[in-house]
């Protein structure tokens, strides 16, 4: 499973469900970095060799200027922002069905962003054909029309 390391911004209940789903996940705060600034934050997950969980954009700006750090996994906070309890709630259970789909290819370098509805993968791993990347966006977009439709 999936190793992560939690922003200051996102809840530490959410690392703690990720456990019970089999993901090694922590918090900022479980290793002292809860005040840290973002940088610091960045090299400690590449250090430790985990993908950054956050709703903050900054991550991507710092993966973008240093392409080889560690995953990044943006949440969207759109639907915390509109009911925080039931927010919180889908925004963990969508992390955990993305992290499920990616299995082993959330390594260094890989940019996700991620809704209720859908996610986008920036920045795939040298390994995997270009071909697959583009099968995989168009299931994607396919999921998120049947959910859409099921609502």
């Amino acid at each position: 499973m999936s190793r992560l390391l939690l922003d200051a911004n996102v809840s530490p209940a959410l690392a703690e469900a990720l456990r019970w789903r089999g993901h090694d996940a922590v918090h900022v705060r479980d290793l002292g970095l809860g005040h840290a600034p973002d940088p610091v934050i960045f090299r400690a997950a590449a250090a430790t060799g985990r993908a950054i969980v956050t709703h903050d954009n900054d991550f991507l700006q710092l993966l973008a200027a240093r392409p080889g750090g560690p995953a990044v996994v943006h949440l969207s906070q759109r639907e915390v922002q509109r009911d925080p309890v039931v927010g919180r709630l889908a925004q963990a259970i969508r992390l955990s069905e993305v992290l499920h789909e990616l299995g082993d290819r959330l390594g260094p370098g890989l940019a996700v962003r991620v809704s209720a509805v859908a996610r986008r993968v920036d920045g795939s791993p040298r390994h995997e054909h270009p071909r697959g990347a583009a099968r995989e966006q168009a299931a994607v977009r396919e999921r998120a029309v049947s959910r859409q439709r099921e609502r």
